[in-house]
């Protein structure tokens, strides 16, 4: 017989327990479910601050990610940076955190230039259970404060813990 869960109305649910012979079932309350995926949940959050601030999501990811993320280091244990030249756009292929520093560098002709310093921050799938938690949690706490709903800190807590599991 297909499956051993069913949902529907109080009338479906009878007569699906009534074409099953034996066995044992739990019945409660429909509820849908959430994914049990850190990532997931990260994303579906971006998504919906994203829409409720009427902006693109990556942008809402990369305000995110700033704001929560997990800088590069180098083996020193200091922030990995980058210098760019004034006005040059950044590279859309990372995440940078601007610091708002102006550096003059030696030129190649024409003596100093003015450069931007950037710390360089780490996509989140690179994220252990603790940096990812941060995250997630600065994510939750930037959607309660336009009040969108979230879900209770002990089911974030297992999937940042399952995360981690999965991924270190």
């Amino acid at each position: 017989m297909p499956g051993n869960e069913h949902h529907g109305s109080v009338l479906s649910c009878i007569a699906w327990l009534s074409a099953r012979k034996d066995g044992e079932f739990e019945i409660k309350p429909w509820r849908e479910k959430r994914s049990r995926d850190a990532n997931a949940y990260y994303w579906a959050l971006v998504s919906k601050i994203a829409e409720v601030m009427n902006k693109p999501k990556e942008e809402i990811h990369r305000q995110m990610l700033t704001d929560y993320g997990t800088w590069y280091t180098n083996a020193d244990g200091a922030p990995k940076w980058v210098i760019l030249p004034e006005n040059e756009p950044l590279p859309l292929d990372g995440y940078y955190f601007d610091t708002k520093a102006k550096v003059t560098v030696k030129g190649e002709n024409s003596g100093e230039e003015i450069g931007h310093a950037y710390i360089v921050i780490r996509g989140s799938h690179t994220y252990n259970t603790k940096e990812m938690s941060d995250l997630i949690n600065g994510v939750v706490q930037e959607a309660q404060n336009l009040d969108i709903e979230t879900i209770p800190p002990a089911e974030i807590e297992e999937m940042c813990r399952l995360w981690g599991q999965k991924n270190e």
